[in-house]
């Protein structure tokens, strides 16, 4: 196993705009790239023109060709060599490429995925095909009540930053080829870039990594470098719930609760001081020790899924719940963990354990940056999130200065501010008994318990179908098609294809001795008529709740 390395860091600006981000990893056999455009969810949201799943759907079908690679195999293949790795995600503040390889494959890694970054074949056929891939993606991810519950929550404390996963899919119906096609040329730019290497620089000196991405990236348009939108946070003095009552019969109820104030990150250094002391707190909350709240939860049979972590964006900081408990607990647990995170903000806990705590965390820091895989997420975040670079050796020596009075203090201004937010996903009415006035304000007495989202339920009833044996919802394969007339003519002709099947069988039936198997010409025929008319049912149905 590789030992802890020291390493540097290296930042550059080429003179086509372009952002480097070099760490030198001593002894590292591997090169980990991040190619990152500031080209996420927040830009699409920020504008009246994209529709809020464009950054996603391109992030895949940048993988389907390029100018140089005109097939996913070609780019596959150079990606692959030496076992590397390859992956694109897209978030909130960024779309992002990652690679793994070995170094002396830099040049035609960077090559290739340069080329498809800046230079992608865009073709309908990958639009058509890739808008199935990501509909089916959303669709999933619509039963995941506590991914839901997450980002609920977001938009209750970002109102204007609007991202769901029923928005994000009814969005894919109306989005169109040529909106993939304007984003990528406005937003796809090298100024608008920040490429991260991490790797041993004995093994690919800056120079040459400097001198391949000048090379690679001749006669891409420059453009400008995006600001992340930065969103108001919604100060309305009274706590914000909602609650979102599942039509299925699902057996446990999930509640992400946020607690946030407004971020400060000018001064760097006071930053750094308060991720240290979110990070010391959530520990403290989750890490299983004696004193935690998991655990004391856990000893009285309360601890079902729970988190506690530190939630930052460019407007907020603060901390985040999440937790999921059978239906007739969830009120016992909700109110016990509250009541043990406000009391542990209150008392603490030991010198001897805090201290111990500390070291712990002093030493994480270390053990995130052994590899270039773990050393590009640490920068990365917080290059994105605040504009600047905080060495490891910063944060050590900043949380060394903390103390357990710091920690409790920032905590329970956090806890105890006035910018709180939850969701509740669940399949009966939270009511008044679920109490939590230890917070300040009971934010779900007096609550009506409504449906606050019905198009919520719309849309899982047109994507998932029950599965009476397996005893529970099935999902179904989504179709999103942009251009209907095919799809029309697609279900014409299958019904003209059934009547001549049926037909046939039928003329065959008529003539003496007739062979048996005419029989199954006649039932092929019936199966393709009745699935047509079912599509048409339920393309029907679709249409008349888009209306509403």
């Amino acid at each position: 196993m590789m030992g802890r390395m020291k390493h540097s860091l290296h930042r550059k600006t080429l003179e086509n705009g372009m952002n480097l981000l070099i760490i030198d990893v001593p002894e590292s056999r591997h090169m980990d790239v991040a190619i990152v455009v500031k080209a996420g969810y927040r830009i699409a949201a920020n504008s009246e023109s994209t529709p809020p799943e464009v950054p996603h759907l391109l992030e895949h079908m940048v993988f389907d060709g390029s100018s140089h690679y005109p097939t996913s195999d070609d780019l596959q293949e150079v990606f692959t060599t030496s076992g590397g790795e390859w992956n694109g995600v897209t978030t909130p503040y960024s779309t992002m490429f990652v690679f793994q390889n070995k170094p002396k494959n830099a040049d035609t890694l960077l090559d290739a995925a340069l080329d498809m970054i800046y230079r992608p074949t865009l073709n309908e056929q990958s639009f058509d095909e890739e808008l199935q891939v990501v509909a089916n993606e959303l669709g999933e991810k619509m039963g995941d009540f506590a991914l839901n519950a997450d980002l609920y929550t977001q938009q209750l404390a970002l109102p204007g930053f609007l991202v769901s996963t029923d928005l994000m899919l009814g969005s894919l119906e109306t989005t169109t080829y040529e909106d993939v096609v304007t984003f990528h040329r406005e937003y796809y730019t090298t100024r608008n870039t920040v490429v991260a290497i991490a790797c041993d620089l004995s093994q690919l000196p800056l120079t040459a990594i400097t001198d391949i991405l000048t090379r690679k990236t001749k006669g891409v348009k420059k453009g400008i470098e995006r600001q992340i939108p930065r969103f108001t946070v919604n100060s309305d003095k009274n706590r914000t719930s909602q609650f979102i009552k599942i039509s299925r019969s699902i057996k446990t109820s999930t509640l992400a609760l946020s607690y946030v104030v407004p971020a400060t990150f000018e001064d760097a250094h006071q930053s750094t001081a308060d991720a240290i002391k979110t990070e010391l707190f959530a520990r403290m909350v989750s890490n299983m020790k004696s004193y935690s709240v998991q655990h004391r939860l856990r000893k009285q049979g309360l601890a079902y899924g729970i988190s506690f972590s530190g939630a930052r964006s460019v407007e907020t900081q603060g901390f985040e719940f999440m937790i999921e408990a059978p239906n007739d607990r969830f009120s016992d647990v909700l109110t016990q963990t509250l009541s043990m995170t406000i009391e542990l903000a209150k008392s603490g806990i030991t010198e001897a354990q805090f201290n111990a705590l500390k070291e712990e965390v002093i030493d994480s820091y270390d053990d995130r940056i052994t590899s270039p895989h773990d050393v590009l997420p640490w920068y990365l975040d917080e290059y994105l999130i605040e504009g600047t670079l905080t060495e490891v050796s910063t944060y050590k020596k900043a949380a060394k200065a903390i103390t357990q009075a710091d920690v409790l203090e920032f905590a329970r201004t956090i806890l105890q501010h006035e910018h709180q937010y939850a969701t509740v996903f669940s399949n009966k009415a939270i009511r008044t008994s679920v109490n939590v006035d230890i917070i300040t304000v009971d934010i779900f007495a007096g609550k009506t318990p409504v449906t606050v989202k019905e198009a919520f339920n719309e849309e899982v009833d047109k994507y998932y179908e029950p599965d009476p044996e397996a005893g529970f919802f099935r999902r179904i394969a989504i179709f999103i098609n942009t251009r209907p007339w095919l799809a029309w003519t697609g279900i014409i002709l299958q019904i003209l294809f059934g009547i001549g099947l049926w037909f046939l069988g039928a003329h065959i039936r008529a003539q003496p001795d007739h062979p048996w198997w005419y029989l199954l010409l006649i039932i092929a025929g019936a199966l393709c008529i009745s699935e047509a008319l079912g599509d048409i049912i339920i393309r029907r149905r679709r249409y008349k709740n888009r209306q509403k």
